[in-house]
Formats: structure tokens, C-alpha cells, sequence
């Protein structure tokens, strides 16, 4: 391990020197794993049931990481290995890498699910009871790997050093390895770069939230599992209370189906819904200001938002401006003009300019597409 790395550890200190003997002591046996095909089943897979790919709704946002997953189940280990996964909270990746899960299995293929989180425990754990060739029995003799929140393996040296052998293992047996994580790889701290670049071996896929066509088809299909149904105002309503969010969407769903039951009710119009969310919090419409558009944007570019209102003409200062009037016209009811009044009373056009070029950069430039996500994080 390397001697940076360990000064890294934010973990247990004590557990990296161990962690380093235990991978030179096991160096020949890593290399054996290596080299054979793995044959170990796993009966505890980790996989929800209900987390299957005919319960997933595809949409704009979520079809290129479906048919992504979809090609990595055609030739698991071959292709897209290793496949990352990477998106905000509330978007459905979870589900997605179970549903990989589920296929896997339904091949033949023993895979295992698992958290970082648990990963890191079980590791302590068996480092503490010297109890390492159990561990790596586990999961470098699985037939697939998926690992949940990668994100976690920042700042974690000796993690890191455990994952990178385990990758190496799996991935020289042609074994499928599968992640996803609420960040890039290139945005997790300290990473070490040899995971780095094994990250980019196979294929990086973005999971957008979902539009208001997708959420009102996810609406509907959590109101048909629950036994009852919505109208399309109905599900309209829901669409707007849901932030954008296949979390809160479910929320929603869940409070409609307890109402259904306690009013022997199985269609809700607009006004019912209204009902029965009233009281609950979850009826209210989030409002998001001009001013405090700005201010987020402005804080996520490193700049005050008297800069973006003025004429500076720095790259960070255009791309934070065009990137802040974006999200007015995405997030607010404001004209184009009234947003360009709101920017130092600009001509519309300059929203309107600025609209278009964050919709096209922000798939082609790192540096919007970083911005414009830190601050609708941010909002």
C-alpha cells in the first residue's frame, strides 16, 4: 500500500497496516483467484425481490442505464465490465443495479449485492478476527459483484487497496463487476487512481431524474401495485408535488394507497388527492425565487452574485450566469424577459442564448454540467 494512501485512511488507522500485511501475505493465493473461474454460489445474494426490471418505468432520464444494464446481461464480463452507474438520490439506481441482479441470477450466474457501507464493515470485522480468506472467498469467488454508494470508498486507503484486489480478481475471471455511486468517479476524493482508471475500463452511464411524462407513468404504476388508481389530474398534481424525485414520488403513492384504505376508495381525482395529502407536508408546492437561484449558483461557482449580474465576462462568470438564468426558466414562472431584467436588465435574448447553450453544453462541458449540477443540488 502505498505510503499517501495510508496517511488518507480516515478509518480505523490501526486496520491499514493490517490490511497490508494481510494482501502481501495473500499475494500468491490473489494471483490463483485470479486466473480461475469463479465457482462459489452465493445464498445470500442481498437482492430485494421487488426490484426487478419489469417494475422499472424507462424514461428520458433512465433508458441509456437500462439499456446499458440490458447489454451487460447479454454478455456479463465480456462488455461493459465494469458498468458505473452514477446519478443524484431519489433516481432509481438502487433498483436498477438489483434488477442486474436478478437477471444475473435468473442466468446462472451467482451474483451479490452489497453496500459499501457493508463491504467496509464486514471487512473490519474479519480483519479483526484475522478471518481475510473468508472475505475474499466471498467476493472474490462470486460470479458478479454489484456494489452500492461507491462514492464511499473515499478517504478509505485500506478500503480502497481490499476493492482494488477484489476488482482485480473478479475482473481477470471475466466476472461481471457493476456500481453505482451519486457522483462520477472523477468527483470522489482521494480515490486512488489505479480504481480510477479500472473504473473507466468499461462504461460510465448518467441516470437523469425523471420528466413529467416519466414521473405520471411511475405514478400510475405505484397506484396500480397499491390497488387503486389516479386520473390524469390526479396524477398531474402528484407529478408536480414530486420534486423530480422517484422517492418522494413513492411517498406520495404510499399515503394516497393508506386513504384508499381507510376510505374504501379506489380512484382518486385532483380534488381527492388535495385531500388526502392535506396535513401531511407533502402538499407543498416548492417555490424556488429568481434571487435565490442566483445566490445558490453564484456560491457553487465561487463568485458573488453581484458578478453574476454584472458585465464580467470570466468563463467561470458566463458559465455561472447562463447556468443560474437556465434554472430560472426551468424552475421559476418568470418570462424571458423578466428574467433578464432580474440579470442587470439584459436583453431576453440573452436568456434566451444562454438557455440553449446550457442544454447543449451540459452533455458536451464537463464545467457547466459540474455547475449546473452543483446547484440544483444546492436548490
Amino acid at each position: 500500500m502505498r505510503e499517501n494512501l495510508v496517511k488518507s485512511s480516515h478509518f480505523f488507522p490501526e486496520f491499514d497496516a493490517e490490511c497490508a500485511r494481510e494482501n502481501a501475505a495473500n499475494a500468491t493465493l490473489a494471483g490463483i483467484e485470479c486466473r480461475r473461474p469463479a465457482i462459489h454460489a452465493a445464498p445470500d445474494c442481498g437482492l430485494d425481490e421487488r426490484a426487478t426490471f419489469d417494475r422499472l418505468v424507462p424514461g428520458a432520464g433512465n433508458v441509456g442505464a437500462i439499456n446499458a444494464t440490458h447489454s451487460v446481461l447479454a454478455s456479463p464480463g465480456q462488455g461493459f465490465n465494469p458498468l458505473y452507474i452514477f446519478g443524484r438520490p431519489g433516481l432509481g439506481k438502487t433498483h436498477l443495479l438489483q434488477a442486474l441482479g436478478h437477471g444475473l441470477l435468473a442466468r446462472g450466474i451467482p451474483a451479490v449485492y452489497v453496500t459499501c457501507e457493508r463491504f467496509l464493515n464486514e471487512m473490519i470485522a474479519c480483519l479483526a478476527t484475522k478471518r481475510m480468506r473468508d472475505f475474499r472467498a466471498k467476493y472474490r469467488g462470486c460470479g458478479a459483484l454489484l456494489i452500492d454508494d461507491i462514492q464511499f470508498l473515499a478517504n478509505k486507503a485500506a478500503m480502497q487497496e481490499e476493492f482494488l484486489h477484489t476488482f482485480n480478481a473478479l475482473h481477470a475471471a471475466k466476472c461481471q463487476i457493476a456500481v453505482v455511486s451519486d457522483v462520477p468517479p472523477s468527483r470522489i476524493d482521494n480515490l486512488e487512481e489505479r480504481l480510477r482508471t479500472r473504473f473507466d475500463w468499461g462504461l460510465i452511464v448518467e441516470v437523469q431524474p425523471p420528466d413529467e411524462g416519466q414521473s405520471i407513468a411511475i405514478l400510475h404504476a405505484k397506484a396500480k401495485e397499491r390497488g387503486f388508481e389516479l386520473s390524469e389530474e390526479a396524477a398531474l398534481v402528484l407529478a408536480g408535488l414530486g420534486h423530480c424525485d422517484i422517492r418522494r414520488l413513492e411517498c406520495l403513492c404510499n399515503t394516497l394507497a393508506v386513504s384508499a384504505q381507510t376510505l374504501q376508495r379506489k380512484e382518486f381525482d385532483a380534488d381527492a388527492t388535495r385531500f388526502a395529502l392535506r396535513g401531511t407536508g407533502l402538499d407543498r408546492v416548492r417555490t424556488i425565487s429568481v434571487e435565490s437561484i442566483v445566490a445558490k449558483t453564484a456560491k457553487a461557482a465561487g463568485l458573488s452574485p453581484r458578478d453574476l449580474k454584472s458585465t464580467l465576462r470570466k468563463r467561470v462568470a458566463v458559465d455561472a450566469r447562463h447556468v443560474a438564468m437556465f434554472l430560472c426558466r426551468k424552475y421559476t414562472r418568470s418570462s424571458f424577459a423578466e428574467i433578464a431584467a432580474a440579470f442587470g436588465g439584459r436583453d431576453h435574448s440573452s436568456v434566451v442564448h444562454a438557455v440553449q447553450r446550457v442544454r447543449e453544453a451540459s452533455d458536451k462541458d464537463f464545467d457547466v454540467k459540474h455547475l449546473l449540477e452543483s446547484a440544483e443540488r444546492a436548490l
